[in-house]
């Protein structure tokens, strides 16, 4: 399924995902892109912070945007959750200047004009993201410095996590470009990435054979997707609720989306549940447990 020669080589290694963007924005010399309403606000400040214009757009139920783009426009669009790789293969051949966010889709393949994901939402480092399709040039990138911020993330206990998460994600945010850090090549070149993609997709399809016929969003997997989460859509907000209250971690996605439109649903409704290869079946049994007693869906 996924082969670390194929999917790494040629690649840029960078500290950070929206650190990727900023490196394509300047190397193609991008002035004006379109990035959809629903991504990450980080996104957006980066785009700013580069002197490019953002041009909004917005996304349907299969996650696909509701526009067409000019044959030429600069187009940043996100793998969401690991599950649109189809999407973003769909773009790519109708638009030459498609940029793919697979910053939620670590193993995705690279596609359109340039492709980057993170390494840091799937694995157990604190920086790290892989950039394709774009040449290299020099501009005297320092390399990162992990060593400070891997135990404070990855030591101690899970009740503080999301804490400890949201200090580490403050310091990034002040990172510059740079190279990715000699820890995490060092985590990365350990880790199983055959073991690993195959655990997230079985710990997905028990879920999905689950709750597929409850859940408001409609897909299945292709073949090439390893999803980052599994995204379950309820218009009850008593499930998340019970979610938390029960010690799962519930990281939501983009809930500063307003106004009245599809996004806000996603925003407001959307429970990105657990399936990190760390989490054997009986998690993803006691995840079932608690939807069915809180809804009774089962």
């Amino acid at each position: 399924m996924f082969c670390m020669d194929k999917n790494f080589e040629p690649s840029i290694k960078l500290n950070l995902a929206r650190n990727c963007l900023r490196y394509a924005v300047r190397l193609y010399h991008i002035k004006e892109m379109y990035v959809p309403y629903y991504i990450c606000p980080v996104v957006f400040k980066v785009l700013r912070e580069e002197g490019c214009r953002i041009r909004i757009y917005h996304i349907d139920e299969k996650f696909f945007p509701v526009q067409d783009f000019g044959k030429e426009d600069f187009v940043l669009y996100p793998n969401y959750f690991g599950i649109c790789l189809k999407n973003a293969k769909k773009l790519s051949s109708l638009y030459r200047n498609l940029i793919v966010d697979n910053a939620q889709a670590f193993y995705a393949p690279h596609t359109g004009l340039a492709s980057f994901n993170s390494a840091r939402k799937f694995f157990d480092v604190s920086d790290g993201a892989y950039l394709f399709g774009c040449k290299k040039f020099y501009q005297g990138f320092e390399k990162d410095d992990s060593e400070k911020r891997y135990p404070a993330l990855f030591s101690g206990g899970s009740s503080d996590f999301f804490e400890r998460f949201c200090a580490n994600e403050e310091l990034l945010d002040k990172e510059p470009v740079k190279e990715m850090s000699y820890l995490t090549e060092r985590i990365l070149s350990s880790v199983d990435y055959e073991r690993e993609a195959k655990k997230r997709r079985e710990n997905f399809d028990y879920l999905h054979s689950c709750l597929k016929y409850h859940n408001e969003l409609c897909f299945e997997l292709e073949e090439g997707d390893v999803p980052m989460v599994y995204p379950f859509k309820v218009s009850d907000e008593r499930v998340g609720k019970r979610l938390v209250s029960k010690g799962v971690e519930l990281i939501r996605y983009w809930e500063g989306v307003y106004g009245e439109c599809y996004e806000r649903e996603l925003a407001h409704y959307l429970l990105p549940l657990p399936v990190s290869a760390k989490y054997e079946v009986s998690y993803m049994r006691k995840l079932i447990d608690i939807i069915k007693d809180e809804i009774k869906l089962l």
